[in-house]
């Protein structure tokens, strides 16, 4: 199959318009479609960039994704990482165009060699199983959880709701309190935080992050860099949702978390709890702990009824493990492309090599 893969215009509406609506007539409710207006020229500026592509056959549109390149640091030097995000095919409706992600896949690699993905849901499915097939790597990226308040958690869980007999458990569990008594032994922390520290919310980012960074990146063998002047397009301070935490000894700044709040409605993994999500943090090592139970002290005042998190790297696993978090099944994966496999692992995740977080990428769908 001949395809011509092309940066997506306006030229591309009524194509775009068509393949979506062959899937949307095949599916009834496709899992996504593509924008029928690509991001504007102002996403091509600053430390992030983001460009649409369409797969064209003659004038047909036959499938897209999205390239989004990062401002990364791999084994020490500076270098730039293309995030392949909603790559989208006609091949879930016809399997004539299966040629079609591969081929897209090729593309991407062709401009971008340092290439990862993430989300996916399940290695199992289709999308990271082509992935490994063409040697990139896919791993689950860990997730840990912290009840608050454990009777919202009981009733509210989809998970827990059903069959009726566990239905019925559980809320025994919520209304009689017993809920509440193994939520405090099982997110009892590990460790008290030191008083020295103490936590400021902060409303904008500041150089304050660049003195973290500077000692934080000369453990990391790859991540997104996390300096000043990236982080507010990694996490617009006036996202309303968005909680930025700056943990201090005295007046030094010794790390800092990223987080949402989140009141769910009828959501497939949360119901209608108030979620806090620990997106992204950075600190010196010795700090790491304390950012981590900080974080979850302050989304917890703020009423959440659990806290989650995906972390990568083992010192934030040991750290929000300390802080009362429990280990849970992750629907968030990982995969880097054949270039950043060899600079790195066959699997870098298992190998704490990579910092990969929920905030990576677009991570953060359905949070």
């Amino acid at each position: 199959m001949k395809l011509a893969i092309v940066a997506q215009g306006p030229e591309h509406r009524e194509a775009v318009a068509a393949f979506n609506q062959r899937l949307i007539d095949a599916l009834g409710q496709p899992p996504f479609l593509l924008p029928l207006d690509p991001r504007p020229a102002a996403s091509h500026v600053g430390k992030i960039r983001a460009r649409h592509y369409v797969a064209l056959e003659e004038s047909q549109v036959r499938g897209g994704y999205l390239a989004v390149v990062y401002p990364c640091v791999l084994n020490g030097a500076d270098v730039l990482a293309a995030n392949l995000q909603a790559p989208l095919s006609e091949s879930i409706v016809d399997k004539r165009f299966q040629p079609v992600i591969r081929q897209m896949i090729a593309h991407l690699l062709d401009e971008h060699p340092l290439a990862f993905c993430v989300g996916m849901s399940s290695l199992n499915h289709p999308f990271p199983r082509r992935l490994r097939s063409l040697g990139w790597s896919a791993e689950e990226v860990p997730f840990f959880f912290r009840v608050h308040r454990a009777a919202a958690f009981l009733k509210q869980m989809p998970i827990l709701q059903s069959p009726w007999p566990k239905r019925l458990a559980v809320r025994l569990a919520a209304f009689s309190g017993v809920g509440a008594a193994g939520r405090l032994w099982l997110h009892r922390r590990r460790r008290a935080i030191p008083r020295n520290l103490s936590l400021v919310r902060e409303q904008s980012w500041g150089a304050w992050a660049d003195s973290v960074w500077a000692a934080y990146r000369s453990e990391l063998r790859f991540g997104v860099r996390r300096e000043a002047a990236v982080l507010p397009e990694l996490y617009p301070p006036q996202e309303p949702r968005l909680r930025i935490f700056r943990i201090l000894a005295a007046a030094e700044t010794v790390g800092w978390a990223a987080a949402l709040l989140t009141d769910m409605r009828e959501n497939q993994y949360f119901g209608n709890l108030r979620v806090g999500t620990v997106l992204d943090a950075a600190a010196r090592p010795e700090a790491c702990f304390a950012v981590a139970a900080l974080a979850d002290e302050a989304l917890g005042a703020e009423g959440a009824d659990l806290v989650i998190t995906n972390q990568s790297l083992p010192r934030w696993q040991q750290a929000f493990f300390a802080a009362g978090f429990r280990r849970g099944p992750s629907n968030y994966l990982f995969a880097g492309s054949p270039a950043l496999v060899e600079a790195l692992s066959p699997t870098p995740v298992a190998d704490g090599l990579v910092q990969l977080v929920r905030g990576d990428g677009d991570g953060r769908l359905h949070l």
